[in-house]
């Protein structure tokens, strides 16, 4: 058996950041770009869909006006959650806020096929 040192700083790394922003969260929790990070990779790194929905939908709620959080939002619960109800909701956010948005215009598509 061989241990891959770069995936083990890899881990430690993960874990460190993790850290760092949940850290960061108790001194600013009304931050969006901390609750958008700590989402992001709890989302893409962690598979930990439930604690990233927490957050992204929270730096929504913080950040009402940004369409990138609706659709990461709407994203995570059509493909992860399968939670197509909430998901149209966050699709329609989105382009409520930008009519244009093409990747929330794709997978709102999907969604509705």
């Amino acid at each position: 058996l061989r241990v891959d040192k770069s995936e083990g700083r890899r881990l430690v790394n993960i874990r460190r950041s993790t850290g760092f922003l949940q850290k960061a969260l108790l001194l600013c929790p009304n931050s969006a770009k901390i609750h958008f990070e700590f989402a992001e990779i709890q989302c893409s790194i962690s598979k930990n869909y439930d604690l990233a929905r927490i957050h992204y939908l929270k730096a929504a709620q913080i950040l009402p006006s940004s369409d990138e959080l609706w659709f990461k939002s709407a994203h995570l619960l059509h493909y992860h959650m399968r939670e197509n109800s909430e998901a149209e909701r966050c699709y329609q956010q989105c382009l409520s806020r930008n009519p244009v948005h093409v990747r929330a215009l794709i997978h709102y598509g999907f969604l509705l096929c």
